[in-house]
């Protein structure tokens, strides 16, 4: 399965601009790989460094988190599925380097298996709707493979239900890690990545991965 990423949507950088010196980003991260493989790492790389302490995330995952990625048999089975439909370079970075396991906001990572299910039950591939992961409630965030890697979220039984969240997956990367590292999120178990509001921790936030 190839891989592209739309160049619309917009966000912050994970290095360090020096402005003035000609090496500010201009537009969205999809256009700049390495910066969207860095948002992943960053990514991956708070959730192990949270195992590290106590707190949910170390209640979930254990002492050690060892991610394991899509492997090139689940790339192909993909492929077959979605009909050779390109995916964006962010999520097959992010497939490569988890499958399942972690959450975006409030979504659980989808497996393989999980992804093909849907969407053969719900005719997605057709569509271009790519499902990444699903919340607590069975709303599932997804990628839209026809709209250069729009980014909503759905409830499948329902499709009025639909929320959207980032004009390319990308940059809802990119969101999402800025405010990991701005200490702005907080993992509760069964919920996922919620916001902390007024410096405490909801129990619960149905919101975390909106706009």
């Amino acid at each position: 399965m190839s891989s592209k990423e739309s160049k619309s949507g917009g966000g912050g950088s994970s290095i360090e601009v020096m402005h003035g010196t000609g090496n500010e980003r201009h537009g969205s991260i999809s256009g700049f790989p390495k910066e969207v493989e860095q948002c992943v790492l960053d990514i991956a790389s708070w959730y192990e460094r949270q195992t590290e302490r106590s707190g949910d995330v170390r209640n979930v995952y254990g002492e050690s988190l060892r991610l394991r990625g899509v492997e090139e048999s689940g790339f192909k089975l993909l492929s077959s599925i979605y009909d050779r439909q390109e995916l964006p370079d962010s999520l097959r970075m992010l497939l490569t380097k988890c499958e399942g396991q972690l959450y975006l906001y409030e979504f659980q990572l989808l497996t393989v298996d999980q992804i093909c299910s849907k969407s053969e039950k719900y005719n997605l591939a057709e569509k271009g709707w790519f499902p990444v992961g699903m919340d607590i409630d069975e709303t599932v965030l997804m990628v839209n493979l026809k709209k250069g890697g729009e980014t909503f979220s759905c409830d499948l039984e329902d499709l009025e239900e639909m929320d959207d969240l980032s004009r390319s997956f990308g940059s809802y990367l990119e969101g999402l890690r800025d405010k990991l590292l701005a200490h702005q999120l907080e993992f509760i178990q069964d919920s996922g990545l919620v916001e902390v509001v007024g410096g405490q921790s909801p129990t619960r936030s149905g919101q975390g991965g909106r706009k």
